[in-house]
């Protein structure tokens, strides 16, 4: 028979699985979306052969899109999975319990790697695909998969053989998530920024042509 759950392992298996079902729902939509805009792709390649090369480029970029989503959709299944494996063993199987916390954690960072590659990817689009741009969060990121490794390392000797907590595993856990969240911070802000000022470029160009063609008639009058 398994443990019944204490309060705050029902709480931590609950937000958990909230927000899996949340990343499914979103991983979901996209898929929907991307295929969407395969077929609208694979429409105007045969409508048009001047753009094939073009096109042929998005429908990579789709393949890659849809990879990499498809990666971080099974390296969550299996943290979640690894969750209640871990919360639902017996109380006696301290090897079992301790491999299933350790293959949690290594899939925890299996997927802050792959997110952290998802959004530089997109700075990398949104940038102009300029390395200047993505120069420090890349940076960042390979810091964070060595730092990362030395963590696993430490959580292996922790939870596998059994040692006693290093006192330097805080601070191990406190680096790398500074750099994941360095990464995030960075592309957010830098991406939020293009869209504003694509919105306000857009708004000025619409704002311009809209005077020239209400000036138009007045100028007719003159004349």
């Amino acid at each position: 028979m398994s443990p019944p759950l204490n309060i705050l392992s029902t709480v931590q298996v609950f937000m958990d699985s909230t927000f899996y079902g949340c990343f499914v729902m979103l991983f979901t939509v996209s898929v929907v979306v991307l295929n969407k805009r395969s077929r609208t792709l694979e429409a105007r390649r045969r409508r048009s052969a001047e753009k094939e090369d073009s096109t042929a480029d998005e429908r990579k970029e789709l393949r890659f899109w849809k990879t990499l989503g498809t990666t971080m959709i099974v390296l969550t299944t299996c943290h979640w999975a690894f969750l209640w494996s871990t919360m639902l063993s017996p109380a006696g199987d301290r090897m079992f319990r301790s491999q299933m916390s350790f293959m949690r954690f290594l899939f925890e960072m299996l997927n802050v790697i792959v997110g952290d590659a998802l959004i530089l990817s997109r700075l990398w689009t949104v940038g102009g695909k300029r390395p200047i741009v993505i120069a420090c969060p890349l940076l960042c990121l390979l810091a964070f998969i060595a730092c990362s490794i030395r963590l696993t390392d430490l959580e292996a000797k922790h939870l596998l053989l059994f040692k006693e907590n290093p006192a330097d595993i805080r601070w191990w856990f406190t680096a790398t998530m500074a750099l994941t969240a360095s990464v995030n911070l960075y592309s957010t802000i830098y991406i939020a920024w293009r869209a504003w000022s694509a919105n306000q470029l857009a708004h000025k160009t619409l704002y311009t042509y809209f005077m020239a063609c209400v000036d138009l008639p007045k100028d007719r009058k003159k004349r």
